[in-house]
């Protein structure tokens, strides 16, 4: 496939993405039918599928490139999301979630400032990131315990979910994979921690505030728009905490997963530690010996009741981790066709500007590449180590703006404005909205968010 058909078959396929998405056609289905059609034609006109595995046939090759996008993704991603889901779905059985968002929003309610509330969760998503660097998990556990305290609060159901996804794409984390990777390819001798002391935390928490700002603007603008209907959530009564028929402790139930995450983390453990899937099942454990203590029911009843956390895990899988495994299966046949691969190396091989404006484009074409496959990967290990060598070979004392904008700026956007990102596509699976709906919600303060760390990045650095 020559390089001109290839960049015209990717494009293609981006549009046609869009345009699907847009009509709402089922998000699944778009990503599993392009991505066959994609890997077949691929593999006919290369003579050779991108299976690991290879069954012989290029045509075959396509499903079984998608049967290991399955293995890969309910080893991953997905199976730390079920095991979320479950143990939210087990809190909600048990009306813990709504205790604990009862608790929560009784107080608040009296500041009568629900937007406050909302900005303070979107600053929150970046703490919690810090301390679950997965994205993903952090989303599925803020939206089985904050999401409930803002509906409560009166806050649109799309603005309180789109307050807990856009926060997540702020890579500045003492521990994020991405700034590590760039601090290696820059050849910066200088730790990760140090680096986020010292580079990513000022910069990240001047960002916050306009980012913040202009969410909560941007959420009272769109809300003010929305119908009659939908703006009566601000007449809602929160109910009194005795109305549950539960004891005080429950509401302490659905913050075990976080307790044992950074419990048993290195911030206080030298040799123990343990992954969010692991401490969902222990917060289960818990849980349940809790609830059948409390509860005084029959032994076989709380079992009963028991089996709703693995009843939410299968539930999940259908509307959430099939979602991933196809924007994964997308993602592959995107990067299988060799035509965003052709327009990175022309763009950037090509191109003669200033290493400062240069580093401005290759962050925002690394942007582009995280919403066309819904992963910062592609952009890191293709355009990082053009970037890197561009600002070593400049001579310019250019390594830190460098890092910062490519690591802080380029993924915020890239996150808010991916239609295939776990995050968005999750959010939009749990609000029953399309994935549009919280792109539009979150791409205009992530705009405010790329535009504000690269100008202060530059000032400061």
């Amino acid at each position: 496939m020559s390089a001109t058909v290839s960049v015209i078959f990717a494009v293609a396929m981006l549009v046609l993405l869009v345009w699907a998405i847009m009509k709402k056609l089922q998000p699944v289905m778009v990503l599993w039918v392009i991505g066959t059609i994609a890997l077949i034609i691929v593999g006919v006109v290369n003579h050779g599928g991108i299976a690991e595995a290879s069954s012989g046939s290029a045509v075959l090759d396509a499903f079984e490139y998608f049967k290991e996008c399955m293995g890969s993704q309910f080893a991953g991603t997905a199976l730390l999301i079920m095991s979320v889901m479950g143990y939210v779905g087990y809190m909600n059985y048990l009306k813990a979630g709504d205790l604990f968002a009862v608790y929560v929003a009784r107080p608040l309610q009296k500041l009568k400032a629900k937007y406050l509330v909302v900005g303070l969760i979107v600053f929150l998503d970046w703490i919690f990131v810090m301390v679950l660097p997965s994205g993903i998990a952090t989303i599925a556990l803020l939206f089985g315990t904050l999401y409930p305290v803002m509906i409560y609060l009166g806050v649109n159901t799309l603005t309180a979910g789109c307050a807990i996804v856009i926060g997540v794409g702020v890579f500045a984390t003492p521990a994020n994979f991405f700034p590590a990777q760039v601090l290696q390819d820059l050849q910066m001798d200088i730790s990760l921690a140090e680096a986020f002391v010292k580079y990513m935390l000022p910069i990240a928490l001047i960002m916050e505030v306009f980012f913040v700002l202009a969410y909560v603007l941007q959420s009272r603008r769109m809300d003010k728009k929305l119908a009659a209907k939908e703006q009566k959530a601000e007449e809602v009564q929160i109910p009194d905490p005795k109305s549950f028929g539960l004891p005080w402790y429950y509401a302490l139930l659905p913050l075990i997963p976080f307790v044992a995450i950074i419990g048993f983390s290195s911030l206080f453990f030298d040799n123990i530690t343990i992954s969010v899937v692991a401490a969902n099942l222990l917060s289960f454990a818990i849980a349940f010996i809790v609830h059948m203590i409390s509860s005084k029911k029959p032994v076989k009843e709380t079992f009963n009741e028991g089996f709703q956390f693995f009843q939410s895990i299968g539930d999940s899988v259908g509307p959430v981790a099939m979602i991933i495994i196809a924007g994964t299966f997308f993602a592959g046949a995107l990067e299988a066709t060799g035509g965003m691969n052709v327009i990175i190396d022309a763009l950037i091989h090509k191109a003669s500007m200033p290493i400062s404006l240069f580093i401005v484009f290759a962050s925002l074409l690394a942007a582009l590449m995280y919403a066309a496959t819904g992963s910062p990967m592609l952009g890191l290990y293709s355009i990082g180590p053009l970037l890197a060598q561009a600002v070593l070979d400049s001579g310019s004392d250019l390594a830190v703006p460098a890092l910062l904008i490519f690591t802080i700026s380029s993924n915020i956007l890239g996150a808010a404005i991916s239609p295939i990102s776990a995050a968005n596509m999750f959010a939009a699976g749990f609000l029953k909205c399309q994935v549009t709906d919280v792109i539009k919600r979150c791409a205009m303060p992530s705009v405010v968010a790329f535009l504000v760390s690269v100008i202060a990045t530059f000032i400061i650095f």
